[in-house]
């Protein structure tokens, strides 16, 4: 092991490939985690309003967020949990590769950045209704969307927020660099942009888009729309092709290559890919599935 500062880190010999750890939530359930590519999973932690969950690139830390509750670390794979932050109404989290720098939105309420793995929080940007967040790499680009609002970009690791597009948006995903971005918006199209978030064009069609996920370099992108279908595209988001069937989709995470991709259902169950989202197997039991996320070694 080597220890830096206080957190312990797993040598790289010893990591998991990519895609093999995954964490999902519950929505007034609990918090389950896998280590074999999403095949089997174990329950965590207690019941809360759980709404979503971000890795970091070896799935050692993990940070959840629970709606109208707090926010949960983990650095032991999501084997144990420990509450951070203050009580708020939770929407969206993620983390960088090393999972040192951490971003969290709150639905009226502010962006929260982190630069200590999560073990504090300093609020950044102004009242919105935030919805989904996703951080770069690195952590130096990140982009958080609003509901009934716009696109906001911060190129200094979340300190400073500048205002883009505008629409009912729900999700967002970013590439490895940062440089490839696509958001969701609900009752409307995907948009995606190749500059960093600085412009957006319109891609897919009006769907009730939920969530949506890149892989490192951005070619792989998968979507998801409620009572819908999953949507994937590999041509970096500009065509979008209908996958497996309709139902109630809630999130949506794939590995770094893309190979590797899990969705979740409300009222339903987890579904897994592992040909870039072409065929879906479903797995455990039938639960109110929120977010997903699966590590993206890199």
């Amino acid at each position: 092991m080597i220890s830096v500062g206080n957190k312990l880190l797993i040598p790289i010999s010893s990591v998991s490939l990519d895609g093999k750890y995954q964490t999902a939530v519950t929505y007034n359930g609990y918090i389950y985690v896998s280590d074999d590519y999403g095949d089997t999973w174990t329950q965590k932690d207690s019941e809360r309003s759980w709404r979503v969950v971000s890795l970091s690139s070896t799935g050692q830390y993990q940070t959840a967020v629970a709606y109208n509750g707090y926010i949960y670390v983990s650095d032991d794979y999501g084997d144990t949990w420990t509450q951070k932050g203050s009580k708020r109404s939770w929407r969206g989290v993620s983390l960088s590769s090393t999972g040192q720098y951490q971003t969290a939105t709150a639905n009226s309420n502010y962006i929260y950045v982190s630069d200590d793995y999560g073990d504090t929080w300093t609020k950044k940007g102004s009242i919105q209704s935030w919805y989904g967040v996703s951080l770069s790499s690195t952590g130096q680009y990140q982009t958080a969307v609003t509901y009934n609002g716009y696109i906001y970009v911060s190129d200094d690791y979340g300190d400073t927020w500048t205002q883009k597009d505008t629409q009912s948006w729900y999700g967002v995903s970013l590439s490895s660099t940062g440089q490839y971005q696509t958001a969701v918006a609900y009752s409307n199209y995907i948009y995606v942009s190749d500059d960093y978030g600085d412009t957006w064009t319109q891609k897919g069609s009006t769907q009730s888009w939920y969530d949506v996920s890149l892989s490192s370099t951005g070619q792989y992108q998968t979507a998801v729309a409620y009572n819908n279908y999953i949507y994937v595209s590999d041509d970096y988001g500009d065509t979008w092709t209908q996958k497996d069937s309709g139902r109630y989709w809630r999130g949506v995470s794939l590995s770094s290559t893309g190979q590797y991709q899990t969705a979740t259902t409300y009222n339903g169950y987890i579904y897994v890919s592992d040909d870039y989202g072409d065929t879906w197997t479903q797995k455990d039991s039938e639960r109110s599935w929120y977010g997903v996320s699966v590590n993206q070694y890199i």
